[in-house]
This record gives structure tokens, C-alpha cells and sequence, in this order.
């Protein structure tokens, strides 16, 4: 769009042109960078989570959640001696895509 506008003597709304470049003005600039972002969002397959610490919200009270290098971690007290816990679950359906596979037996 900025090349189009710059061959234009009339620019687009937003686009000012000055010593033969085209200028966006920071408000057109904000919204397409909005746009952007909503994009971004769509597309899960664009992110790729490492590491991380998740508050949890559980019926008996809140857990830490821990996510490092495709291993996760949780405070509460089930998860001793397994390798999973309702809350790791939650949150490999909810991130599934941007976290290692699962490794718990109910994935398979």
C-alpha cells in the first residue's frame, strides 16, 4: 500500500507524502497494527510456549503450575508419585498446539 501511494499524487486517508515518501499517520499505523495482532491470534500454530508459571483456580484453592522445556509441574497434592494432575490437563487442552505433546496416559 505505501508503494502504490507513493506513485499517487493522491495518498490514501492517513498517508501523507513528503519528499517523495509516503508517512503513515500514528492513528492509521495503530489500526493496522491492531489487525495485525487480531491475525496473529488466529493463528495458534504461531506460538510455541518454553516455559511458564500458571496460577490455577482449583475447587480446593489455587495451584502453581509450572511448564519448562516440556515438562510441567503443579503444586497440588495428587500429583505426587503420577505424572499428571487435573490442572496439567486443563492446561494441555487449553494450550494444546503451543506446548510439547502430552505425555500423560489419558492424551493417548
Amino acid at each position: 500500500m505505501l508503494q502504490a501511494c507513493c506513485k499517487n499524487v493522491n495518498a490514501p486517508a492517513g498517508i501523507e507524502r513528503a519528499e517523495g515518501r509516503c508517512h503513515m499517520s500514528p492513528s492509521l499505523m495503530s489500526m493496522r497494527k491492531i489487525e495485525k495482532a487480531k491475525d496473529y491470534a488466529l493463528q495458534k500454530e504461531r506460538v510455541r510456549f518454553t516455559s511458564c508459571t500458571i496460577r490455577f483456580q482449583g475447587d480446593n484453592g489455587d495451584h502453581t503450575i509450572s511448564y519448562d522445556g516440556d515438562r510441567w509441574g503443579c503444586s497440588c497434592d495428587y500429583i505426587i508419585g503420577r505424572e499428571s494432575c487435573t490442572h496439567i490437563m486443563a492446561m494441555e487442552l487449553m494450550l494444546e498446539g503451543m506446548v510439547g505433546e502430552p505425555e500423560a496416559a489419558w492424551a493417548r
